[in-house]
């Protein structure tokens, strides 16, 4: 009877938690269609900044890439703390840090003031990251619960990806670049009372936070992605890219010594012993190398080559990008039909398809035959990401949410550079047209790689949700 009486008022605090609550849910939402709007939004926004503050094409590469870096690096720690304090607090904190920056970003009148904006709005982008998916399905009963939670958290991630270009557009030629930053500032406020107001604690799982491995993960990440992101503009050789490569090599060492001995270690590293979590967090590295390695290649053709405004750009993306929120959306019920490796093989091969496709179409002056070629992806892209992240929460014990799915983001963070890493110099110059195709047989290459290890998970199975 004692321990009937000591594990049942857990499980009610946690229903009484609203994890589940639509509050909570539509508040981790809102928090995911934020961070994932901040990766795209600025880049159309990019070249009226530059001749508004007076910067060159260095200062532009750091306004977008300062959010990816902090972004990365902090992700790990972000879902131990989460872990450890509370989703709910560290969601708080998060948009404690992401409103303001936002606001600072609207207001700057120097590039090294909306730099520094944007490393700020990165920091908190990772802490807002893992803790909204935690909050969005903490309250989640079962396999079909969690994926529905899920679906939602993660259609809505897609729907700010896709509105980014849209968004952005729209509000430079409406109100000028500074109202892309005005956008996260008024949602986050939102976000923060709303889950003031409604949403309960959600407990958090008894752990001593490990300093050493936050430390040496987040100066690993960090020097890992400032290398791929300047290693193609400075040359592989340049000091400060040496540099920051043995950041990361140093970095890889100190961590996994630090979590060999460490007695409850910020990321386990049994946790790569599973497939589930292994295998599928190198599928989100992949997906994201392909998705904004893509991305990166259609923006440089859309405004650079054919010299698009920024709202049609936008426009342009949508066949792209808009179709990704349906695609989480249907996810769930895909899940439920016909299981998770079925469904990441079809949207495997709906995205593959469509880059495939586009690389037959190559950039050619009409831009239709391209549009049309992109439709698929957008749907099979929505699909592959809400089973990833549906398969990755089933994959490890529900102590370790946090944690695993903030490594597992920011692997997905490390591919987004390595993307941008790997096709820029390809699209640079005077050949963009060969560049272009290279990039994208590079793309249909890495998307192929996905299914032999979408196959090779078919047979994982799930641990006990024990909380």
């Amino acid at each position: 009877m004692k321990t009937k009486t000591q594990v049942r008022p857990q499980k009610d605090t946690e229903r009484e938690a609203g994890g589940g609550d639509r509050a909570a849910l539509a508040a981790g939402s809102a928090a995911s269609f934020m961070v994932f709007l901040g990766t795209t939004i600025v880049t159309l926004a990019l070249p009226t900044m530059l001749r508004a503050l007076h910067g060159g094409p260095a200062a532009g590469e750091w306004i977008v890439n300062a959010y990816t870096l902090t972004l990365a690096a902090g992700l790990v720690s972000a879902g131990a703390l989460a872990d450890a304090l509370g989703a709910r607090r560290i969601f708080l904190a998060g948009l404690a840090v992401v409103a303001p920056a936002s606001a600072v970003a609207a207001a700057a009148g120097a590039v090294p003031v909306l730099i520094a904006a944007q490393l700020a709005m990165g920091a908190g982008a990772a802490l807002l990251l893992p803790s909204s998916l935690t909050l969005a399905t903490s309250g989640a009963r079962g396999a079909a619960g969690r994926a529905r939670a899920v679906a939602v958290w993660g259609a809505t991630g897609g729907v700010g990806l896709a509105a980014g270009p849209l968004v952005g557009g729209v509000l430079i030629a409406a109100a000028g670049w500074r109202a892309v930053f005005v956008v996260n500032a008024v949602l986050g406020t939102a976000a923060a009372a709303v889950t003031l107001a409604r949403v309960g604690a959600v407990p958090a799982r008894p752990r001593r936070l490990d300093l050493g491995g936050q430390l040496t993960a987040g100066a690993a990440i960090a020097g890992l992605v400032f290398g791929m992101i300047e290693g193609p503009h400075l040359g592989w050789t340049h000091p400060a890219v040496l540099a920051a490569g043995g950041v990361f090599a140093a970095g890889l060492a100190a961590f996994v010594l630090a979590e060999r001995r460490a007695a409850e270690p910020l990321l386990p590293l049994g946790l790569f012993r599973r497939a589930g979590f292994s295998g599928t967090s190198v599928l989100g590295i992949l997906f994201n190398f392909t998705f904004y390695g893509v991305m990166f290649a259609l923006s440089l053709l859309l405004q650079d080559v054919k010299g698009e405004p920024p709202l049609l750009a936008g426009l342009s993306f949508l066949p792209f990008t808009g179709l990704i929120a349906l695609g989480n959306l249907v996810t769930p019920w895909l899940l439920a039909r016909f299981g998770t490796t079925a469904a990441l093989l079809l949207g495997e091969l709906l995205f593959g398809g469509a880059v495939a496709a586009l690389l037959a179409v190559g950039p050619l002056p009409q831009e239709w035959p391209m549009l049309l070629a992109m439709t698929p992806a957008g749907l099979g892209g929505g699909i592959v990401v809400a089973a990833m992240t549906t398969r990755l929460v089933e994959s490890v014990p529900a102590a370790l949410t946090g944690a695993a799915t903030a490594a597992y983001n920011a692997g997905r963070q490390v591919g987004s550079s390595a993307g941008v890493a790997v096709f820029g110099p390809l699209l640079a110059g005077a050949a963009f047209a060969t560049g272009f195709r290279i990039s994208l047989g590079i793309a249909v290459a890495a998307v192929a790689a996905t299914v032999p290890i979408t196959l090779a998970l078919r047979h994982e199975t799930a641990p006990a949700r024990q909380r």
